[in-house]
C-alpha cells in the first residue's frame, strides 16, 4: 500500500505538471476534480472562459483575465510543492516473521558432498572428483550470513598416472535473496541464496606440493525439510591460481578454473515450538538399534544370489524435530565377490570355489520422515512408520585374492542410502526391516610402480533390527519411583550358525544347528547374568589329502571332504536391559531388550569326514590325514535378546551372537584375516520367569 500512494503521488504531479507548463513547481492543493461555482457570470461553455475554482480554497485571490494561447486549463489557489521530497530513499523491503536474535537457532553444521571438476589447459588431464567435508554457518540477521566449509577431494588422472590429492578451506558470504524478495519466513521450503567467497587448497600429487588461492561464487538452493534441518544443492564456479591440475609447464595460463555441485545436508538446533503451528508427536531424544541381515554384492563373476553374506549395525541417532534426525552406525558386513573354478581330470571332478570380501566402517546419515510432512499425520502417533537415509560411510575393506599372501587390503569411501520400515511395538520399542544401497569407492595401489587405481563397486543389503527410543529429561522427571522385584528366570532355545571363511568350496550341504538351555537371575532393574550349556552342529568344506586302499596298496589323493563337528559350549554371560536403562524399569513392558557379552569355552566332543559325493569313484575306506579333531578353545561372546512377553511368566525370544575363538586355526580353514575364527548364530527360544 505505501508502494501505491508513493506512485499515485508522483504520477499526479506529473500530470498536473504538463497541464500548467507555466508553473513546473506549483500545485493545486487538493488533488480532487475542478468544478464550476455556483455564481459564476461566464456565458461560454469554453475551457478558456470557464471558472475553475477549487473546491476547498484556503483565500480568495483575483482570477486572472489574461487570455491564454493555450488550450490547457489554468489552475489557481496553488501552493509550492517539491515531489522529490516524498520519495523513500531505500527499496521497500518486506520484513515477514521476526528474526529472533537467538544464537543456537542460526548456528547451522553439516556434511557436504557432490562432484567437482579442474578444466583441463595442459596435457594433464583429471576425471572428476567428489568431494567430502563438513560445513558450518551462521545467519547474522535475516538476510545475511557466513559459511566455513572444509573439503578433502581426490582427482584421478584420466591417463591412470596417479592421483591428485587436495585438502580445502572456504570461506562463504551468504545473501539470502528469498527473503529479501519476499520476507523472511521460517517455514519457507525453497530458499534461494547466491553465495561469494574465497578459498585456500592444498595438492599433492606424486610428491609435488602446490598451494592455490581461489575466488568462487554459487547459488545456493535450500529445501527445508523442518523446523531444523535443510537439504542444498549448490552449483559453483571457481576461479584459482596455477597448477591446481599440476600441468608444470605445459599450462601456460596463469590460473585455472573449476566448477561443479555441492550437495549435502545442515541442521541447526532451533527449539521454538511456533514452528509447525500445531502439536506434534514424535520421539524427542535419542535411539538406538541393533540390526542383522543379508548382504549381497555386485558381481562381473557371480550371480546376485551367489555373492549373499551377512551384515552387522549399532546405531544410535537422534529426531531433532518430526521430519529430520541424524543417524551415526557402526557397520560389518561379508558377501562373495568372485570365484574360480577348477578344471576336471581323470581323477576328480570340477570344483567352484568361491571368494570372500568384508567391509568394516562408521557411517554418517541423514534421516527424514516423509509421512510427518502431513500435518494430520504428525499430529498422532502410529503403529507404521517410515524413514528415508541417506548419507556417507569409511571404512577399512578387504578381498581374498588367490595367489596372494594377504589379498586386497586399503581404504574406501562411499555413498550410502536405505529406507526403514518400522512398526512400533509400543511408545518405545519399534521393529524394523530396511534394505540398503552403498556405493564404495576405494584405491588399489600397483605392485611394480608408485600410484594406484581407482575402483568402484555396488553392494546391497537387507536387514531386520529393533529401535529402543529414549525418554527426554521431561519424561523421566515425570516418572513415579519403581520397587524392583529380582527373579529366577530359564529357557531353551534352538537355532542356527555359521563360520565366517574367506574362502568356501561348494560340495555337499549339510545344516549347522544349535541348542542351548540357560538359567539366570535378574540381580537389578538393569542388570542380569545368565549360564548356559549349549550344544551346535558345524559343517565344513574343506580340501585335504586322503589314502585308499587298491588290492592292499595304499595310494594318496587330494580331494574335497566335509568335516562335522560336535561342539558343547559352557557359557557365562553379563545382561543389559537397554529398554529400562532408556525408559524406566516397568515389569508390565510387553518388549524389552537386552544385549549380552560374556565368555564361553567350546570344546569338541566328536568329528567325521566324509568325501564329497561329486568325488570320481575311488578305491576302499578313503581316510583323510589331517587331524579333524581341534581340541577346546575359550572365546568372546557378544549378542542381544529381544523378549516378547506373553504374560508375566512366559516369553518368547530372539537372540542373535557372535562368538569369536581366541586360539588360532580352531576350527580352521581360511577365515577372515586378520582375525580368528568367528561364528555367528541366531536362535528362537522361550523363556520362564519364576
Amino acid at each position: 500500500m505505501m508502494m501505491y500512494e508513493k506512485y499515485t503521488i508522483i504520477c499526479t504531479c506529473l500530470c498536473l505538471w504538463y497541464i500548467s507548463p507555466g508553473q513546473a513547481h506549483t500545485m493545486v492543493t487538493a488533488v480532487r476534480p475542478v468544478v464550476e461555482t455556483p455564481d459564476s457570470t461566464a456565458t461560454s461553455s469554453t475551457p478558456e472562459t470557464a471558472d475553475t475554482t477549487a473546491i476547498r480554497p484556503t483565500t480568495e485571490t483575483q482570477v486572472s483575465t489574461a487570455v491564454s494561447t493555450s488550450s490547457k486549463p489554468k489552475l489557481d489557489h496553488t501552493v509550492d510543492f517539491n515531489p522529490l521530497d516524498y520519495l523513500y530513499s531505500d527499496r521497500y523491503v518486506e520484513k515477514g516473521d521476526t528474526f529472533r536474535n537467538r544464537f543456537l537457532d542460526h548456528l547451522y553444521v553439516g556434511f557436504t558432498t557432490g562432484f567437482s571438476q579442474v578444466s583441463p589447459k595442459g596435457q594433464r588431464a583429471m576425471k572428476n572428483g567428489i568431494p567430502f567435508g563438513g560445513v558450518v554457518g551462521y545467519d547474522f540477521n535475516r538476510l545475511h550470513g557466513l559459511r566455513a566449509t572444509l573439503l578433502h577431494t581426490n582427482y584421478d588422472m584420466k591417463d591412470g598416472n596417479g592421483t591428485v590429492k587436495q585438502w580445502e578451506a572456504n570461506i562463504d558470504y551468504v545473501f539470502h535473496l528469498s527473503d529479501y524478495l519476499y520476507g523472511y519466513d521460517k517455514r519457507r521450503i525453497f530458499r534461494i541464496s547466491p553465495t561469494l567467497g574465497v578459498g585456500y587448497i592444498h595438492s599433492v600429487f606424486q610428491g609435488e606440493l602446490a598451494s592455490i588461492f581461489k575466488g568462487q561464487a554459487g547459488i545456493n538452493v535450500g529445501i527445508g525439510l523442518g523446523r531444523n534441518a535443510k537439504f542444498f544443492i549448490e552449483p559453483f564456479f571457481s576461479a584459482l591460481t596455477d597448477q591446481a591440475d599440476h600441468s608444470g609447464h605445459t599450462n601456460v595460463s596463469k590460473y585455472d578454473i573449476q566448477y561443479g555441485v555441492k550437495t549435502g545436508l545442515t541442521v541447526n538446533m532451533d527449539n521454538t515450538n511456533d514452528f509447525y503451528n500445531s502439536e506434534v508427536v514424535y520421539t524427542r531424544g535419542f535411539f538406538y538399534e541393533l540390526a542383522q541381515g543379508v548382504t549381497f554384492y555386485d558381481s562381473d563373476d557371480l550371480g546376485f544370489f551367489k555373492t549373499t553374506g551377512t551384515g552387522y549395525k549399532i546405531s544410535v541417532g537422534r529426531w531433532f524435530d518430526p521430519i529430520v534426525g541424524l543417524r551415526l552406525s557402526a557397520t560389518a558386513s561379508e558377501y562373495y565377490w568372485s570365484y574360480n573354478t577348477t578344471a576336471s581330470t581323470e581323477a576328480r571332478p570340477s570344483y567352484e570355489t568361491r571368494y570372500k570380501g568384508s567391509m568394516f566402517a562408521g557411517r554418517l546419515e541423514g534421516l527424514v520422515n516423509p509421512l510427518n510432512f502431513f500435518p494430520y499425520w504428525r499430529q498422532v502417533r502410529h503403529p507404521f512408520e517410515m524413514n528415508i537415509a541417506v548419507g556417507g560411510e569409511y571404512g577399512w575393506l578387504t578381498k581374498y585374492i588367490p595367489g596372494t599372501d594377504n589379498g586386497l587390503k586399503c581404504n574406501y569411501a562411499g555413498f550410502t542410502g536405505a529406507a526403514t520400515f518400522l512398526y512400533s511395538m509400543d511408545k518405545e520399542t519399534s521393529f524394523f526391516v530396511e534394505p540398503r544401497v552403498v556405493v564404495a569407492n576405494f584405491r588399489e595401489p600397483y605392485v611394480n610402480v608408485d600410484r594406484e587405481a581407482s575402483f568402484t563397486e555396488t553392494s546391497a543389503s537387507i536387514s531386520l533390527g529393533v529401535r529402543v527410543c529414549a525418554a527426554n529429561r521431561k519424561e523421566r522427571a515425570s516418572w513415579p519411583p519403581y520397587i524392583f522385584e529380582p527373579r529366577l528366570f530359564s529357557g531353551v532355545q534352538v537355532g542356527g550358525l555359521k563360520h565366517m571363511r574367506s574362502v568356501n568350496t561348494v560340495g555337499d550341504f549339510a545344516l549347522n544347528y544349535s541348542g542351548q538351555f540357560y538359567v539366570g537371575y535378574h540381580l537389578g532393574p538393569y542388570v542380569s547374568l545368565k549360564a548356559a550349556i549349549e550344544y551346535e552342529t558345524l559343517n565344513e568344506n574343506k580340501y585335504g589329502s586322503y589314502v585308499v586302499d587298491f588290492m592292499g596298496v595304499e595310494k594318496q589323493f587330494t580331494a574335497l571332504w566335509q568335516y562335522r563337528y560336535n561342539l558343547l559350549n559352557i557359557k557365562l554371560a553379563y545382561m543389559l536391559n537397554l529398554s529400562n536403562v532408556y525408559q524406566k524399569y516397568d515389569l508390565n513392558r510387553k518388549f524389552n531388550l537386552f544385549v549380552e557379552g560374556g565368555a564361553l569355552y567350546s570344546k569338541c566332543m566328536s568329528d567325521n569326514a566324509r568325501i564329497y559325493s561329486g568325488e570320481l569313484e575311488v578305491g576302499s575306506s578313503p581316510r583323510p590325514l589331517s587331524a579333524a579333531n581341534p581340541g577346546g578353545a575359550p572365546a568372546l561372546l557378544l549378542g542381544a535378546v529381544a523378549q516378547y512377553r506373553i504374560n508375566d511368566q512366559w516369553s518368547l525370544l530372539l537372540e542373535p551372537e557372535v562368538h569369536y575363538y581366541l586360539k588360532n586355526g580352531f576350527i580352521g580353514g581360511e577365515v577372515l584375516s586378520p582375525f580368528n575364527d568367528i561364528v555367528a548364530k541366531v536362535s528362537l527360544g522361550t523363556s520362564y520367569t519364576f
